[in-house]
């Protein structure tokens, strides 16, 4: 009889709504105009997460598309800024959102005006 070696791999559930934004905010820093976002890891685990921003005009064409790396421990709040250099004057809808390295959304997207 052959037994198979078992596994001590374990697998991560995620959930949709395990990184909830406490915060965004249109603000500057370093001089650069941009948005803010903090997020809270509530899932009990440490998660290391892509945080995008992407900015839509009138039109509802996608003109910019950024992101972060962070790694979120459980219960930990980080924030991150994008500075939006380089995008025309005017109003847009800025959208973010997170999603483990490996593309699983934990997070609602989130939106807000921006005005540059």
């Amino acid at each position: 009889m052959f037994l198979a070696p078992q596994s001590n791999a374990v697998t991560a559930t995620y959930s949709t709504t395990g990184f909830v934004a406490l915060g965004v905010a249109e603000t500057t820093q370093l001089g650069a105009k941009g948005v803010a976002v903090t997020y809270n890891n509530t899932m009990p685990m440490t998660v290391s997460a892509f945080v995008y921003i992407y900015l839509t005009n009138s039109a509802g064409q996608t003109i910019y598309i950024q992101l972060s790396r962070n790694s979120y421990s459980t219960g930990q709040n980080i924030t991150s800024f994008f500075g939006l250099v380089g995008v025309t004057p005017g109003t847009y809808t800025a959208s973010l959102f997170a999603t483990t390295n490996s593309l699983v959304p934990v997070s609602p997207v989130t939106t807000i005006k921006v005005v540059l």
